[in-house]
């Protein structure tokens, strides 16, 4: 009877290694976030068998294809939307720097002075 209960245990704990201080519901709940991403995977993988395999109606394929779609269209959102959230912070960031100096070209001000006749101030910064 024990066996029952421990080959789904060691199912579910299996991606995550043994240790001595880790508490059972602490390595279920690792081992479920652990397949749950290996089945995200997977399912985003699914789509590509579109190209050379037509799955049949209602079969276990087609959801699993399904959820692929799904899974690219809520990464692709998810993707997008921090992109944009990025982006609007690197804008805001470029305003708010202080803007510089003009510093004045040693040539320019030699030319002015000539033109206009006066003693050029120039400031080596």
């Amino acid at each position: 009877m024990a066996y029952v209960f421990v080959i789904p245990l060691f199912i579910i704990s299996l991606p995550y290694k043994d240790s001595c201080n880790e508490s059972l519901s602490n390595r279920i709940g690792i081992g479920f976030v652990c397949w749950f991403i290996l089945f995200l995977l997977i399912a985003a993988l699914s789509p590509i068998m579109l190209f050379w395999y037509t799955p049949v109606k209602d079969s276990r394929l087609e959801i699993l294809i399904h959820c692929g779609f799904l899974t690219w269209v809520v990464g692709l959102t998810i993707g997008v939307m921090w992109f944009i959230h990025h982006l609007g912070e690197k804008i805001k960031e470029r305003r708010n720097l202080p803007k510089k100096e003009k510093r004045s070209n040693i040539i320019i001000e030699m030319v002015k002075a000539t033109y206009y006749k006066y003693c050029p101030k120039i400031d080596w910064n």
